[in-house]
């Protein structure tokens, strides 16, 4: 073909243009999402009560099956999040990591086996706030995704 022939391009797909989009917030979140397991969510209420350590310092001293299912969840979505950076997902698959995130952020703020909820460290607000905006952005990309092909 020479230069001046006009070629034909190949149709645009709109929805690999939305995931790119979307692609470009996934990447931070899962790394964001993995270093908060590093830091302690819950503060002291005062001095004599237990120190709350990160997710995985709780799951080794207290062996507590719900601070296992916590860290199994929170390793669910950065790796959902991860594989969504990199790749398509389907909006079924977008819905269980909202799922997922919704369900965790719902455990750090009514959390399970307390009377009275520690107070929450900085960590623990931005763990929380993180796990909402991740729940927003997978319901978002799930429907944005679905009116999409629906439209085509």
């Amino acid at each position: 073909m020479s230069a001046a022939t006009p070629t034909a391009e190949a149709p645009v797909q709109p929805w690999r243009s939305i995931d790119r989009w979307y692609a470009r917030f996934h990447a931070p979140l899962a790394v964001l999402a993995l270093v908060l397991t590093f830091l302690p969510y819950y503060g002291q209420r005062s001095p004599d009560t237990r120190q709350h350590g990160n997710l995985w310092q709780e799951v080794i001293r207290s062996g507590s099956a719900i601070d296992l299912f916590a860290l199994v969840l929170m390793l669910l979505i950065v790796l959902l999040l991860a594989l969504a950076a990199l790749e398509r997902l389907p909006a079924a698959t977008l819905l269980v990591l909202a799922g997922v995130a919704l369900v965790l952020g719902l455990m750090l703020v009514v959390p399970p086996g307390y009377r009275e909820r520690p107070p929450f460290t900085q960590a623990g607000v931005v763990d929380v706030v993180l796990l909402f905006t991740v729940t927003a952005l997978a319901l978002a990309q799930a429907v944005h995704g679905l009116v999409l092909k629906a439209t085509r």
